[in-house]
């Protein structure tokens, strides 16, 4: 019966193993090389671009600054609005992140032109849904695998605190990154704009509409005040006619009061 005894691991006998099948190793760091040098061909290298804006401060927002500077507990200043989850929904940063996560705000960024990476000329331009080069014959299915593409490589954070939104924008090339990241700030400023415009354009025709009932509501009491004295000339010897014409007075002033004023011109400008 032969015993067999293991040997302790030492640095010798690792060294004298290696030493003893030195051939295999070569192969191995060999095909490790190689595998490393045509990654580094093969696989392109990823640029990261990063940008960040600042949000607007909500008026409630204002309001407990004001109020914690003054040492006053700012719940019993504010309205109710103010408190209420959809108060000014538009200025918080958690908006602009979703606003920039959103389908239409990166349908619009894969239908911007940019200048083409693969183009010496520096005329040449292409969308971003060209640049990325999706193999795909149905242009609807290519715009939906461009949309999952760009999650992958638009990411978004915010600072509550702060009030301020990063984002990180990740290419094949430098330069289309760093413009990728220009433009999504660009079109999350022409949002802003194109919202001030249409509040201020619903505003306006509320106003307006407004005006014009009110003034038909002043000019139906006015009518009536005016037939009552054309029907009652000795008014003021009959209690129950003054009473009548100090109600229909009422009703004029109360209109009167009631028109509301036309509103100033509301200036559009950058955020």
């Amino acid at each position: 019966m032969v015993s067999m005894t293991q040997q302790p691991l030492t640095f010798s006998v690792w060294l004298a193993g290696i030493i003893e099948r030195w051939r295999m190793v070569l192969k191995v760091m060999a095909v490790v090389l190689v595998s490393a040098a045509l990654a580094a061909i093969l696989i392109p290298p990823v640029y990261e671009a990063h940008a960040s804006f600042v949000t607007s401060s909500s008026t409630a927002a204002k309001w407990r600054a004001r109020s914690v500077a003054r040492g006053v507990g700012y719940q019993a200043l504010l309205p109710n609005w103010a408190f209420s989850p959809g108060a000014d929904p538009s200025e918080s940063p958690s908006f602009y992140v979703k606003l920039i996560e959103s389908e239409e705000l990166r349908r619009r960024l894969l239908n911007s032109r940019f200048h083409n990476p693969r183009s010496a000329s520096p005329r040449d331009s292409a969308t971003l849904l060209e640049i990325l080069r999706i193999r795909n014959s149905d242009s609807v299915r290519r715009m939906e695998i461009a949309l999952k593409k760009m999650q992958d490589e638009i990411a978004t954070n915010f600072d509550i605190k702060t009030n301020v939104v990063q984002l990180a924008v990740s290419s094949r090339w430098s330069e289309t990154a760093a413009a990728m990241a220009n433009r999504t700030v660009a079109l999350v400023d022409r949002f802003n704009f194109e919202q001030r415009v249409s509040r201020a354009r619903s505003k306006r025709i509320f106003v307006q509409g407004r005006l014009d009932s009110a003034k038909l509501e002043l000019q139906g009491a006015e009518q009536a005040q005016r037939f009552f004295y054309d029907q009652n000339r000795q008014w003021r010897t009959s209690p129950q006619l003054v009473f009548e014409e100090g109600r229909l007075r009422r009703n004029v002033d109360v209109r009167v009061g009631s028109v509301p004023h036309p509103a100033a011109p509301v200036r559009i400008g950058a955020p």
